[in-house]
């Protein structure tokens, strides 16, 4: 039985909502323009975001990876790595660790885990999607694995039905850390009106969390790629994000946004400024 993570007791803060004069606006602007292609509706959510049209290329983006994971390509993005250590607290290291990077001036998250608690993640996306658990896991590799970790999934599954209507008790029953973490960092990012590129199933579980706790949270956050995780795109689908890239990366976390990242700047910066 997984650890319990400790999650906040008072209500769900107010979610700020995106600027919507600045969506319709730039909207207008690029609309008929086919050079922006399947990246038009995040040039135009980056304007909501921001609340200014046209939007402006980032100027100071940041890394935020949970867990150690591997080594990522070294590209100039300043990187936290943020460790939940023991449960009580994870959702407070996350919110902590949010208004840290905003107030030193960061204007988007690059939010991922490094690929520990899987199951869990996995979990939660059965029970809040209601997907089986047999659909949660994806296949390939040692069959033994596979099946454990279905075992595992089916079992906190069971657990967590319960909760399925109380998303923080859902996250104290099968939770982890990391996911306690990754919620905090996703509804205080939305509270501070701070945008997200995100990816990975263990930040798209935290997501459901975090939207059925916090309604609105997801408008700030984009989807930056898809690796073919099947409970991934199941939580990617309910919050209503599509992948920027859909490549089916396998490499290590926050790969996808690292590579997103210039290709929303660039179609940022392609925007009309006259």
């Amino acid at each position: 039985m997984p650890s319990v993570p400790s999650v906040p007791s008072v209500p769900s803060p107010d979610v700020p909502g995106l600027d919507t004069d600045a969506i319709a606006a730039t909207r207008g602007l690029v609309a008929d323009d086919p050079r922006f292609g399947r990246l038009l509706d995040a040039v135009v959510w980056a304007a909501g975001a921001q609340a200014a049209c046209p939007p402006r290329p980032y100027a100071s983006p940041v890394v935020l990876l949970v867990g150690a994971g591997e080594a990522l390509v070294e590209d100039g993005l300043p990187e936290r790595r943020l460790t939940a250590g023991e449960p009580p607290g994870a959702y407070e290291v996350g919110t902590a660790a949010v208004d840290a990077e905003v107030d030193g001036g960061a204007d988007l998250l690059l939010v991922g885990a490094s690929g520990r608690g899987l199951d869990a993640a996995a979990a939660v996306v059965s029970v809040l999607t209601g997907r089986e658990p047999v659909a949660c896991v994806r296949r390939g590799g040692d069959a033994a694995a596979w099946t454990a970790s279905v075992t595992a999934v089916r079992d906190a599954r069971r657990r967590g039905k319960p909760c399925a209507a109380a998303p923080l008790a859902l996250l104290a029953e099968v939770g982890d850390a990391d996911l306690a973490l990754l919620t905090g960092v996703l509804v205080q990012a939305a509270v501070r009106r701070t945008p997200v590129l995100l990816e990975g199933l263990t930040a798209c579980a935290a997501g459901l969390v975090a939207e059925a706790y916090a309604p609105g949270c997801s408008l700030w956050w984009a989807l930056a790629s898809s690796d073919g995780d099947p409970a991934a795109g199941f939580a990617a689908a309910a919050l209503e994000l599509d992948p920027l890239l859909d490549l089916g990366l396998g490499f290590p976390a926050l790969t996808g946004s690292r590579l997103a990242l210039p290709l929303l700047q660039a179609a940022i910066g392609a925007v009309p400024r006259d």
